[in-house]
């Protein structure tokens, strides 16, 4: 893979594009921890995790050049383009340093609404926050229209990231192994030093925690049950007996899940404090999403 320099005047990014494979489909996985949500007076089921099919066959990406700088300003342009996406991928937006740095407002939907709208006249992106893995190129991607070897763990990632329903709708990711030139030390230095702002500037974080273990459906559905919590005891009709659900909790498969080596890398703090907008965690094909 041959890489041309970054035009930093430009704010450039390199971000990779993925083909979407037409057999992939994700469905809501069963967790009893889960009810519903109330919105404007109005009920929703919730939900708090999904589970993914991703398809086994070699990946077809595409890495281009984007600015930063090429934001879309709502208020001058009336028509913009919204993508339907499936409710538990909806946005979830908050006020952040995105939305400072370039004084445009948002056009955003709170998360019962099934739309999403990019933010640059190329689309948007998301940005991956992972672990490298064992030091080999096992991995294959078609990439540029070349077959390129790459960390299998990153070849993990680009499947389940392909899974996700807006990369039908053309959104890119961020990936440092792939997006940095790691051959260019001077390059890989200086983007190193701007990971702070690529979180922050990505739609969000997709978080990917590595495969399937025996025991991580059961985490899975611990963790996003716990998450889900404050939800359901909001609600009088619906308060659950909160010592009860602990007292049936098995923590072992939880902790198991949280002693994986993802949570031991230095850069876990600064990637998911820089960006708090719907991130998702992928563990195996099970979707975590607050």
């Amino acid at each position: 893979m041959e890489y041309r320099p970054l035009d930093h005047a430009r704010d450039e990014i390199r971000v990779i594009s993925i083909q979407p494979s037409i057999a992939t489909s994700a469905g809501r996985t069963t967790n009893p921890w889960i009810g519903s949500i109330s919105f404007e007076g109005r009920e929703y089921q919730s939900t708090s995790a999904v589970r993914i099919k991703p398809i086994d066959d070699i990946l077809h990406c595409k890495i281009e050049h984007v600015s930063l700088l090429d934001v879309i300003d709502r208020n001058a342009e009336q028509h913009t383009t919204a993508f339907e996406l499936p409710q538990w991928r909806a946005l979830r937006w908050q006020p952040n340093e995105w939305q400072k740095e370039t004084g445009l407002e948002l056009s955003c939907h709170p998360s019962t609404i099934k739309q999403f709208n990019p933010r640059y006249h190329w689309g948007d992106f998301e940005a991956l926050s992972y672990t490298w893995g064992t030091n080999n190129l096992d991995g294959r991607v078609i990439l540029n229209g070349k077959l390129c070897h790459i960390h299998k763990n990153v070849e993990d990632a680009l499947r389940r990231l392909r899974a996700l329903p807006e990369t039908q709708y053309c959104m890119k990711y961020w990936i440092d192994a792939l997006c940095i030139n790691q051959a260019d030390i001077p390059e890989r230095n200086a983007e190193i030093s701007r990971m702070r702002r690529i979180f922050k500037m990505a739609w969000s974080v997709v978080v990917w925690l590595g495969d399937e273990s025996q025991d991580s459906i059961a985490a899975c559905n611990a963790v996003s049950g716990i998450a889900h919590l404050d939800d359901r005891v909001r609600h009088v009709r619906y308060v659950p007996h909160v010592e009860l659900l602990y007292g049936k909790l098995d923590w072992k498969p939880v902790i198991e899940l949280l002693s994986r080596p993802y949570w031991t890398r230095l850069w876990v703090i600064q990637e998911l404090a820089m960006n708090h907008r719907n991130t998702t965690f992928i563990c195996g094909d099970r979707v975590l999403f607050r």
